[in-house]
C-alpha cells in the first residue's frame, strides 16, 4: 500500500466516522467566510483585469500586421515601390 493509498483510507475513516461536535457555527463565523470569499473574488477580478493587457499582448502580438511608419513610407517612395504588396 503506496502513501497515496493510505492516506486516502485514513481521510475516508475519519470523514465517515459519526462524531458529535457538540458545537455550533454563530452568525460571525458566516459573515466572516462570506466576507473571505468576496474579498477573494474581488481579488482575482481586479489582477485580472491589471494584467489582462499584458496577457492580451502576448497572445495577439505575432499576429498583428506591423503598421507602415513615417521612415517606411519614405523608403517605398524613393524605391519606387509605392504600392503595397498583395498579400
Amino acid at each position: 500500500m503506496t502513501i497515496y493509498e493510505r492516506t486516502l483510507w485514513i481521510f475516508a475513516f475519519v470523514a465517515l466516522m459519526p462524531w458529535n461536535s457538540y458545537a455550533y457555527i454563530d452568525p460571525g463565523t458566516g459573515s466572516y467566510l462570506f466576507q473571505l470569499f468576496l474579498g477573494t473574488v474581488f481579488g482575482i477580478t481586479v489582477a485580472f483585469r491589471s494584467l489582462r493587457g499584458k496577457i492580451m499582448h502576448i497572445i495577439v502580438a505575432p499576429f498583428r500586421r506591423r503598421k507602415d511608419t513615417h521612415e517606411d513610407r519614405k523608403q517605398k517612395l524613393e524605391s519606387g515601390n509605392d504600392r503595397e504588396s498583395p498579400c
